[in-house]
């Protein structure tokens, strides 16, 4: 699909603009231009006159328009790893137990990632190249450079 179709969907759902934009059920949080080839090529579905797909293609030049999402438990993780506790509103949800259960589940699981990536870290002390303490993910870009020599 491209930018101009999208967006006259989007115009044709929700003339106001007010409602919220989600793949499955995370919402969309970042919109940015790639090269085609960048985090995977592209992949190109082709319709007939019908819309009905009847070809597709794997595109490494040119441009995307890219919609990233995230969900909850991803931002609880961040939010853990800043140092700080996200709020979660669940009164919309009153009387469904499963979610305060998930939510739960989330800081947990989050919380455990990141002492078991602290503790990796110590225990092959790993140097740690930065100023201020780094995001797991740069701990682990830090593990794998020095196993790998990366």
């Amino acid at each position: 699909m491209k930018t101009k179709e999208l967006i006259t969907l989007l115009q044709k759902e929700d003339p106001d603009g007010n409602t919220d934009v989600c793949t499955g059920v995370s919402p969309v949080t970042e919109v940015y231009r790639s090269p085609a080839y960048y985090d995977g090529s592209l992949e190109r579905l082709i319709r007939d006159e019908q819309g009905k797909i009847v070809s597709a293609k794997i595109v490494r030049t040119g441009d995307k328009i890219v919609l990233r999402t995230m969900g909850i438990d991803d931002a609880i993780f961040y939010a853990l790893e800043a140092g700080y506790d996200l709020p979660v509103d669940l009164s919309d949800c009153a009387g469904i137990t499963r979610y305060a259960e998930t939510i739960a589940k989330y800081r947990e699981e989050s919380r455990l990632a990141i002492v078991e990536a602290d503790e990796f870290v110590k225990k092959f002390k790993v140097e740690l190249k930065t100023e201020k303490k780094p995001s797991l993910w740069q701990r682990l870009i830090n593990i794998f450079r020095y196993f790998f020599e990366w």
